[in-house]
């Protein structure tokens, strides 16, 4: 299988009630499938509405044998029919998934807001929103019939 993205963005809030540390393992479990990859973290220390510090980390993931990895641990979760809804005019996807299922070592979606975002840049020639949605269901598809 070809790599389905040109890269992968990760991003999630570590509030200041809870454990920094949690929060990284359960980014770089979701990114990497280990909670001890060797990695860059970017952090970034915002205020929030009430004046607490929150930090966001972003883990940007570039090589096509790491998005393979991703992928395969991802796509089992997804839904041909409803792969479209995730994409963007900019063919971007679009996924959320549990921080609190990540950081005890598992991959599930997400509908609350306690997540970690996950956005991929679609591989989509010509780049369009219809290339993007036909690609993903595509890559989907044939992951659930193998």
């Amino acid at each position: 299988m070809e790599a389905l993205f040109h890269y992968v963005l990760l991003r999630v809030f570590c509030y200041s009630t809870e454990s920094e540390e949690k929060v990284r393992e359960a980014l770089l479990f979701l990114g990497y499938g280990d909670k001890e990859a060797e990695t860059k973290i970017e952090e970034q220390v915002v205020e929030g509405s009430f004046g607490d510090k929150i930090k966001i980390m972003e883990l940007k993931i570039e090589k096509a044998r790491e998005i393979k990895n991703l992928c395969q641990a991802i796509l089992p979760l997804i839904e041909s029919r409803n792969a479209g809804s995730g994409v963007d005019d900019e063919c971007f996807f679009h996924m959320k998934f549990s921080k609190e299922k990540a950081s005890e070592g598992h991959v599930s979606l997400a509908n609350d807001n306690n997540i970690v975002s996950f956005k991929g840049k679609i591989k989509a020639y010509p780049s369009s929103r219809e290339n993007a949605i036909s690609v993903i269901t595509e890559a989907i598809s044939k992951y659930h019939n193998n």
